[in-house]
């Protein structure tokens, strides 16, 4: 079954807050929901609360590498029966055996070990993989596309043992930390859409012949939010209680009580929701 959209949320920002950061993943799947994913991990309560808003119905991920754990990183290790068990046996009569510590049991009766540190992504052999720069998974409470659930069999309370320098990729550079986002410079097809057109589909709202309607920001009867034609002009409340206006971002952002400006994570958050929505 399909978690609800407060169950996903306290999923993620439980993630959050032990310094994992966290992506949406599309409904019952294991794909990003947006483009720029390794870009976007989330640790802050606004943002989380503001994707799952958007998106309701989306599965958690979370985002491996160095640049998790506050820096200590993030690896998993994704044991896939039937193969992955023989192969991790094989592994630890070698080396040593996995250390204790946060593990999650898959929909296909594999699991995820949780480990703190970073290394390149790689299989170790068939049924083995490790996850951490690079890559993303799906966590708990999430749904599989087969129905099943993501579960702990140990939680993060049960601490994140260091990654076994076995599972360590060897004659590679060393993992890098993802890059920053940065909205500055970007410019997308959504804020090129006419404001006209925009109000009419997020708002339900057409315009007079002089390019009024009421403000569904502070809501009134008598019409005074001007809608520009071109979109570099935007959308402006001249209600004395309102006096707010902008773009597309800008409104949507105001309609969700979201602060303004919008910025970094959020915006592209919005930019890819309106997407859907205009496009």
């Amino acid at each position: 079954m399909t978690r609800s959209r407060s169950e996903l949320v306290e999923g993620a920002l439980a993630l959050a807050r032990g310094g994992i950061p966290v992506i949406p993943l599309r409904p019952r799947s294991k794909a990003p929901i947006h483009q720029r994913w390794p870009e976007l991990g989330m640790l802050d309560e606004g943002s989380i609360r503001l994707e799952w808003m958007l998106n309701p119905g989306a599965n958690v991920g979370v985002l491996c590498g160095a640049q998790a754990m506050r820096g200590e990183g993030l690896t998993i290790l994704d044991i896939d029966p039937p193969d992955g068990f023989a192969t991790l046996q094989g592994l630890e009569i070698e080396h040593d055996p996995l250390p204790d510590g946060a593990m999650v049991m898959t929909p296909s009766g594999g699991f995820h070990h949780y480990f703190s540190g970073a290394t390149d992504s790689w299989n170790p052999g068939p049924g083995l993989e490790v996850r951490s720069v690079g890559r993303q998974c799906a966590a708990p409470p999430s749904t599989h596309p087969n129905g099943g659930e993501y579960v702990w069999q140990h939680g993060l309370d049960d601490g994140l043992p260091q990654l076994p320098p076995w599972l360590v990729k060897v004659n590679g550079p060393p993992p890098q930390p993802a890059r920053p986002f940065s909205p500055s410079g970007l410019r997308d097809p959504v804020l090129e859409v006419p404001p006209p057109v925009y109000f009419e589909r997020l708002c339900g709202l057409t315009p007079d012949r002089d390019g009024f309607v009421c403000c569904p920001i502070h809501g009134e009867e008598m019409a005074s939010l001007k809608v520009y034609k071109t979109a570099d002009k935007g959308w402006f409340c001249y209600g004395e209680s309102c006096r707010r206006g902008g773009d597309v971002v800008t409104l949507v952002a105001e309609l969700a009580g979201v602060g303004t400006p919008v910025r970094g994570y959020q915006f592209v958050a919005l930019l890819d929701y309106l997407r859907g929505r205009l496009l």
